[in-house]
């Protein structure tokens, strides 16, 4: 890859990818067509194990013969429904490279000859669709040219090993899928890092505000001094006076005091001002030492994630999937609010094969299963759980089913059922509270009502547990996760 970011094949590994892909593909018909990305059709061909993908992307373009490829939407866009209709049963004929820049894939569909390019050089990679006149019959990706025949030629220098043992088309789908990775990793990365800046000064800003709050605090009992005191001379303080003088003796000996007035004011509203200075500061200075502290360990555990995620050691080529999420859970422990976008691709796919809940394990081994979503609340509370199951929720509150696993007629231990609570309120929307009401009671005490939406159940004879905002707990629960 280029000091940019971006792969181009060279011409002559353009060259030899279309002679190995007309040799695979010439007489063969497409019989399936999908669109799984925006940049990216996805076709199945008759007699081949394998998926010809078709890639549009700026960082990458190109086509293989793929042996594993992106999951397919559920429901097709105006996009492939369109490819579908000139593409499903069509005749590959050929496949040409064209022009020294583009691969063309000359077809036959339902008797009409049309033209597949895919835009490997220049700045304008896309996948389209032509007729025979040279009509354009569709472009993958709008707002860029359908083809570019002015963009410069491939270049001249070899970017892959053409000559490698295994068969080029196999070599190629395996270069590509690594390309492929590592430009999402990098993509990843670079979000993340941007995410984690942003997230850190926020929480910078937070522990000023804070600290420019307990100094206002310290000044309460200062405030209820000026008003005890202005009281004794009330009657020498005129409206227009910026301060007026008055003799302290709580000390045993006589001090004299300037008690600081506004000038705008008349004596007792001055007098009321400082109390109410005084009730509004001592009600802040009310757990702001324990505050203060809560946000530092914060601030100090971002900055930690932050100094990991812009490493100058750390490449985008050898991280995983499973360290970018790593990364991003211990950020949502300090307080960190996942983007939409993020949180949808985190989000599993109901396959059938995916359980419907997350598995932890608490400090002395016992299993917490942690629904997914408001449906797999249900498949969680319902299939999975047996009626001895300590059963867990954010009271008054929309969050995530908790299960504790109990063994019959054994009561959990204190620790373990933190541990549940804990995850239960963390998982529900009143995530951020510093003390938040966890129900819990016997499985067999939940009901699902006919017709109830999903996640919805009746509780009865349930217990509240309260529990406070612990990120040193949540870090130990997320750290014993099991993945996969």
């Amino acid at each position: 890859m280029s000091a940019s970011g971006r792969w181009r094949p060279s011409l002559a590994t353009g060259a030899r990818l279309a002679e190995e892909l007309n040799q695979a593909l010439a007489g063969r018909r497409i019989e399936k067509v999908w669109r799984p990305k925006v940049h990216i059709v996805s076709m199945k061909i008759q007699g081949s194990d394998r998926r010809l993908l078709l890639d549009g992307s700026p960082s990458h373009p190109h086509a293989r013969l793929a042996s594993a490829w992106p999951d397919n939407p559920h429901n097709p866009d105006r996009e492939t429904l369109i490819l579908r209709r000139f593409l499903s049963n069509a005749r590959i004929i050929a496949v040409l490279l064209h022009n020294e820049r583009a691969l063309r894939f000359e077809l036959v569909s339902r008797g009409e000859s049309i033209s597949l390019f895919v835009q490997l050089a220049g700045r304008f990679p896309n996948v389209s669709l032509f007729s025979e006149a040279g009509d354009e019959l569709m472009r993958l990706v709008s707002g860029r040219p359908a083809h570019d025949p002015e963009s410069p030629p491939l270049p001249p220098t070899e970017s892959l090993d053409a000559g490698a043992a295994e068969a080029f088309l196999e070599s190629f789908d395996r270069f590509m899928s690594k390309v492929v990775r590592e430009t999402l990793m990098a993509r990843e990365l670079t979000e993340l890092r941007r995410e984690a800046r942003a997230f850190h000064k926020r929480l910078k800003r937070g522990l000023t505000a804070l600290e420019k709050e307990q100094a206002r605090a310290a000044k309460a009992h200062e405030y209820r001094r000026h008003g005890e005191l202005l009281k004794t001379v009330l009657h020498q303080a005129k409206r227009g006076m910026s301060e007026v003088k008055a003799t302290d003796w709580s000390s045993g000996r006589s001090i004299e005091v300037v008690v600081p007035l506004d000038p705008l004011l008349g004596p007792k509203e001055n007098l009321e001002r400082l109390f109410k200075r005084y009730r509004k500061f001592s009600n802040a200075a009310e757990g702001i030492d324990e505050r203060l502290l809560t946000h530092m360990e914060k601030e100090h555990a971002a900055k930690e994630i932050l100094d990991e995620v812009t490493s100058p050691d750390l490449k985008a080529s050898l991280l995983s999937k499973e360290q970018l999420a790593d990364w991003m859970d211990r950020l949502e422990l300090v307080g960190w609010r996942r983007p939409k976008d993020r949180q949808m691709k985190r989000t599993p796919r109901n396959d059938g094969s995916t359980l419907p809940y997350r598995e932890f394990r608490s400090e002395d081994g016992t299993l917490i299963w942690l629904g997914r979503s408001a449906k797999h609340n249900d498949k969680l509370t319902l299939q999975h759980a047996r009626g001895h199951d300590v059963w867990l929720h954010a009271r008054d509150a929309s969050g995530s089913h908790v299960i504790l696993k109990c063994d019959r007629g054994s009561q959990p231990s204190s620790d373990a059922l933190l541990d549940a609570a804990m995850l239960a309120a963390w998982h529900s929307k009143l995530r951020g509270e510093s003390i938040i009401d966890v129900m819990w009671t016997p499985r067999k005490n939940v009901r699902k009502p006919k017709g109830a939406a999903a996640g919805s159940v009746t509780v009865s004879d349930s217990k509240t547990l309260s529990v406070r905002d612990d990120p040193a707990r949540l870090r130990r629960l997320y750290s014993s996760e099991t993945k996969g």
